[in-house]
């Protein structure tokens, strides 16, 4: 018979197991969810705000750079802090 080791091992319940599911779910499909969302709106947007294409397609450019800046910075902060040391 294996010997029993003195800790209990982390089996995360269902609800943590969700979770750590959700999260990289939701994060993966928010870019595509928001292009979707914001491309059919950019002709009324460039008729409101009185502003050129090139300007309110800016808009969208910079959407990207912060999310994937964001990412940049929340992987590594992730990794440094969120990961249990055994």
């Amino acid at each position: 018979m294996p010997p029993t080791p003195d800790y209990a091992p982390y089996r995360p319940d269902g609800g943590a197991m969700f979770l750590f599911i959700l999260l990289p779910a939701l994060l993966s499909a928010f870019p595509p969810l928001a292009t979707v969302m914001y491309l059919p709106a950019i002709p009324h947007l460039v008729e409101t705000w009185q502003l050129p294409l090139a300007i309110v397609n800016l808009t969208l450019v910079l959407f990207f750079v912060a999310y994937c800046g964001s990412l940049l910075i929340y992987g590594p902060l992730s990794d440094r802090f969120g990961r249990s040391r055994l």
